[in-house]
C-alpha cells in the first residue's frame, strides 16, 4: 500500500510501463520471499491494517523482519492454504484446475470465464453486496483448502512463535519441531524457515537479539 512513480521504459519499438517506489520494492520483496518461507502469499503488517477484523483473523503471523533500504521491523503474515487437500476435495476434475492440459479452445474459454467471474467477485465486494471475511466460510474451494489447518496447530505455532520473539530459543525449537509436520500431508514453510534460523545460530538467541531478524534475500 503507498505511492508509485510510472515511467515509460523501451525503445521506438516497445514501451512498458515501469514503476518505482519503495512501496514497490517491499511487494518485489514480499513476493520473492513467499519461496523462503513455502508461503503461497505474504502479507505485510502495514497492509494487514486496511483488512477487516474479521479477515486478519485468518491470518498467520510467521516473522517480524528488517528489509533492506530500512530499519524499521516489519510484521509478515500468511494464509494457509493447503492444494493438496483443496485436489482432494474438488467434485470437478482435477484436470480442471490444468490449463497445461486443455486445447487452445479450451484454455481460452476458462480464461474468459475465469476474468469474468473475477470481475463480478470485484463488482460485488465494492458495491457492498458480499464481504471478502464470508468467503472463509461460504467459499468451496477456500474452505477445503483452509480445512487441515485446526486450532491446535495455531495454538502451538502461537506458543512456539511468541518463544522465538521472545528469544527463547530452547522452548521455540519442539514446537515448530511438531508444528513442521502437524498437518497431514504438508509440509509447513514457515514452521522449516524457523528452524533453520534456529539451527544456524546453535539454537540459541544471539546476543543482539531484539525480537526481529533482517530477511537476508530480496
Amino acid at each position: 500500500m503507498g505511492w508509485g512513480i510510472e515511467g515509460a521504459i523501451g525503445s521506438s519499438f516497445k514501451i512498458d510501463a515501469s514503476y518505482l517506489s519503495p512501496n514497490v520494492n517491499m511487494a518485489s520483496r514480499l513476493e520473492a520471499a513467499t519461496k523462503q518461507f513455502g508461503s503461497i502469499i505474504l502479507i505485510s503488517g502495514i497492509f494487514r491494517e486496511y483488512l477487516t477484523e474479521s479477515c486478519q483473523k485468518q491470518l498467520r503471523l510467521i516473522d517480524i523482519v528488517t528489509v533492506k533500504g530500512s530499519i524499521e521491523p516489519m510484521k509478515i503474515y500468511t494464509i494457509d492454504l493447503s492444494i493438496k487437500s483443496l485436489l482432494k476435495g474438488i467434485k470437478q476434475p482435477i484436470d480442471k484446475y490444468d490449463i497445461s492440459k486443455l486445447t487452445q479452445r479450451e484454455a481460452k474459454k476458462y480464461r474468459v470465464v475465469q476474468r469474468y467471474q473475477r470481475n463480478q467477485l470485484i463488482k460485488k465486494v465494492e458495491n457492498n453486496q458480499i464481504q471478502i471475511a464470508d468467503l472463509f466460510q461460504t467459499d468451496e474451494e477456500l474452505v477445503l483448502a483452509r480445512a487441515p489447518f485446526i486450532q491446535e496447530f495455531y495454538d502451538y505455532w502461537d506458543q512456539g512463535f511468541q518463544h522465538y520473539i521472545n528469544g527463547q530459543w530452547e522452548k521455540a525449537l519442539p514446537i515448530f519441531t511438531k508444528t513442521l509436520s502437524m498437518i497431514p500431508e504438508h509440509k509447513d514453510g514457515p514452521s522449516n524457515t524457523l528452524l533453520e534460523v534456529l539451527h544456524s545460530n546453535g539454537n540459541k538467541a544471539p546476543n543482539y537479539w531484539k525480537g526481529y531478524r533482517e530477511l537476508t534475500e530480496k
